[in-house]
Order: C-alpha cells, then structure tokens, then sequence
C-alpha cells in the first residue's frame, strides 16, 4: 500500500520547479482530525509506511511534515511549549512589544 501512496505523491509532483520556483508540495487533509500532511517529493519509502500507521489524532496543531534527518512524522506546532498567546510571558520574548522589565515609578 505504501508504494501505491509514494507512486500517487510522485506522480502529482513530477513537474520540477524551474530556477525560481519553489519546490512543489502535496497538502493532505484528514477528513476526521483535520490535520494537513506536507508530502514532499522523493520522500523515502520508509516515511510512507510510517506514515500509514500514524495516529492522527495525537496531533493538536498539525501541519505533520516528514522530517528526514529525524526519520520520522512530526508538527513542530506541537512540539512548541505551550504559552498562551498574547499571554505576559509570550509578549515578554517578542522584540519591540514593551515586554521588558517594568519600571520602577
């Protein structure tokens, strides 16, 4: 089955990017957990069958992309601490938000 899959994915993405274009990618959308899948061409046989026995719903964030020096399926979305957005702490690491120190008065 995994070779069918990786033969699909090829296939759609044959057409090689010319000097300026970026390389071309397939997005997948799981129709139950909603999380998209970046396949990319010439992906190792290996990741497909990963891929095939991937428990979708462990993803929060999503999107999953192969990661070949890992050899492995990851979101770096999930892979990020979880810091409320906008929260004191993840406005203090952004430059320019006034997230210093406040000043004595």
């Amino acid at each position: 089955m995994h070779e069918r899959l990786k033969a699909f994915v090829n296939r759609v993405l044959s057409k090689r990017p010319d000097g300026n274009r970026p390389k071309p990618l397939l997005v997948l959308q799981d129709t139950l957990s909603g999380v998209r899948i970046v396949l990319e061409p010439d992906l190792p046989a290996d990741s497909y069958r990963q891929l095939l026995s991937f428990d979708l719903s462990t993803v929060r964030h999503g999107p999953l992309h192969y990661d070949l020096h890992r050899r492995r399926w990851r979101s770096e979305l999930d892979e990020q601490p979880s810091t409320p957005v906008g929260s004191r702490t993840d406005r203090a690491a952004e430059p320019g938000t006034g997230g210093g120190p406040l000043p004595h008065v």
